[in-house]
């Protein structure tokens, strides 16, 4: 912590980083989930945590946002609440009018989010994906499926669309089904899946209609290892080179846009 931000050095232990730490403990309840949002954001020490969060708190309370779903904001995306009151209060309408339910996890998540982008960079992030052929609507659903949709800069949000629709055969649909696709490693995860799953087909093990691909791209590592590596490789030894990214992928040839053919 102190070799990422070393102006920790130079606050007040006693009158600052010692408050500052009970404060944020009471929302997150115990020194190891302390210790680990410090660990992520050791910027939060530099300020007194509670004179800058109290309003913003008060503000989540006032407009029905529950205090364990405050917690949760403090656990997962703690600056959120380190910025200006204006600025979370317009993060807090706008999750409103997206029509997300205060009393949600999603609306906590959406507001955390929120707080990141300028309306511009919004705007530029909705542009991206339409380009792709997204609707505005489906753009909503997706962001309300998974906020963090927008996190992706424009360059990477081009990257994974267009292996998506090019190489995939997907329609953009599919993604506003499926946002948590946008928030997965196209290099580490996305492709050599990919990879697996196209041996399997080519060698007549599994058919494109019975596998749900954006599902099997969103489980877990061991959950995919053991259902479509481990289970073939020795019958099919390629499928583990496949899985670690040494197999180029051709793309799907699929004739259906529906994402499970």
């Amino acid at each position: 912590m102190i070799s990422r931000c070393p102006s920790l050095l130079s606050r007040d232990l006693e009158n600052q980083i010692i408050p500052s730490c009970h404060f944020i403990k009471t929302f997150v309840h115990s020194d190891k989930k302390l210790v680990t949002v410090l660990k992520g954001n050791p910027v939060l020490l530099l300020r007194n945590v509670e004179e800058v969060m109290s309003p913003n708190i008060s503000m989540l309370q006032t407009y029905g946002i529950p205090k364990p779903n405050i917690s949760i904001l403090i656990s997962c995306q703690p600056l959120t609440l380190m910025r200006k009151p204006v600025r979370l209060e317009v993060a807090i309408l706008k999750a409103n009018n997206l029509g997300f339910n205060p009393s949600s996890k999603g609306f906590i998540r959406s507001v955390g989010m929120l707080t990141q982008l300028s309306e511009s960079t919004w705007e530029k992030k909705m542009v991206a994906y339409k380009n792709f052929g997204l609707s505005e609507g489906e753009f909503f659903l997706a962001f309300k499926l998974q906020p963090m949709f927008v996190m992706p800069s424009e360059k990477k949000i081009k990257k994974l669309m267009d292996f998506f629709v090019k190489k995939l055969g997907w329609s953009a649909s599919v993604v506003s089904k499926y946002p948590n696709l946008m928030i997965l490693s196209l290099e580490r995860r996305i492709i050599p899946r990919c990879s697996v799953l196209q041996i399997l087909f080519s060698k007549g093990i599994l058919l494109k209609k019975d596998v749900n691909i954006p599902s099997e791209l969103n489980k877990s590592w061991k959950a995919f290892l053991t259902k479509f590596v481990t289970k073939y490789q020795d019958e099919i030894p390629e499928v583990m080179d496949a899985q670690q990214g040494r197999i180029v992928f051709p793309g799907f040839h699929i004739e259906s846009k529906d994402a499970s053919q």
